[in-house]
């Protein structure tokens, strides 16, 4: 609370279960005053920064949403090792655990057994929206300095932002990032539905924005730190916090009451 500490929510799992959290295999050994974590967890933001990680585990062997639990984890103690994921998002600290025997007091248990699932559903509900709010200013900012570069591009006894062509695809661009807008605005706080949705769509229309100015820009788009290779980094709003294929089955399993009981 004093800002003095860095904690990693660390879901995604290290085994083959990947974003699929009912079938994550890091384990939380419970007894009555000692929990033993073993596992791992991959493409954890702030792994190799953090002091601890909030983490994920299955402590009883059940496919059962009442079957995880969170362990705070000292990223210092014994049996614990961080790797880099590589050269991505530099600055975020991205890296993998790994968990091997950690011998931990009871009281690193957070919340009640069996929780685990319910109260990441509520966090990463908010992280979602904090996600498509991040992806909004991020579109107007590239929408902002690509028409900034049109209006002054010289092109055919004028500017590109003469074109036609290029005034229309510049404004798709804009009614994409006025979706993302226009869904952060009519989200509902506590709604998962809502959550998937915004995830879904934010991922997409980020892609479209971005492609759209990458085009327009030509190949000023790939200098360093440019919008070609923000595009690519971007991508991840399709990954984290849940992949987009499987938010889609989520979202269908609700069709009844998005379309109002239609038939």
């Amino acid at each position: 609370m004093r800002g003095e500490v860095v904690v990693a929510l660390a879901a995604t799992d290290g085994g083959a279960a990947g974003s699929d959290l009912m079938d994550l295999t890091t384990s939380a050994r419970l007894s009555p005053d000692r929990v033993v974590v073993d596992g791992g967890k991959r493409w954890i933001t702030n792994a190799l920064s953090a002091d601890h990680a909030l983490v994920l585990a299955r402590h009883r062997p059940q496919r059962h949403f009442t079957s995880f639990a969170w362990v705070l984890v000292p990223l210092d103690a014994a049996g614990v090792t961080r790797e880099s994921a590589g050269s991505c998002f530099p600055g975020a600290g991205v890296g993998h655990l790994t968990f091997s025997g950690v011998s931990l007091g009871r009281e690193h248990v957070v919340g009640a057994p069996g929780r685990g699932l319910a109260v990441f559903a509520r966090h990463v509900a908010t992280e979602r929206l904090a996600g498509a709010l991040w992806a909004a200013v991020l579109c107007r900012r590239v929408l902002a300095e690509t028409r900034r570069v049109l209006v002054s591009r010289p092109l055919g006894g004028g500017v590109a932002w003469d074109n036609a062509v290029v005034r229309d695809r510049f404004a798709r661009g804009l009614v994409e990032a006025r979706r993302v807008e226009a869904l952060c605005a009519s989200f509902r706080e506590g709604e998962l539905v809502d959550s998937m949705l915004v995830k879904v769509a934010v991922a997409e229309s980020v892609d479209r924005v971005l492609a759209a100015c990458a085009e327009l820009l030509g190949a000023d788009a790939f200098a360093d730190g440019g919008v070609a290779g923000l595009r690519a980094e971007a991508a991840m709003f399709g990954i984290a916090g849940g992949a987009s294929g499987a938010l889609l089955a989520g979202i269908a399993d609700h069709a009844e009451d998005l379309v109002g009981g239609a038939r």
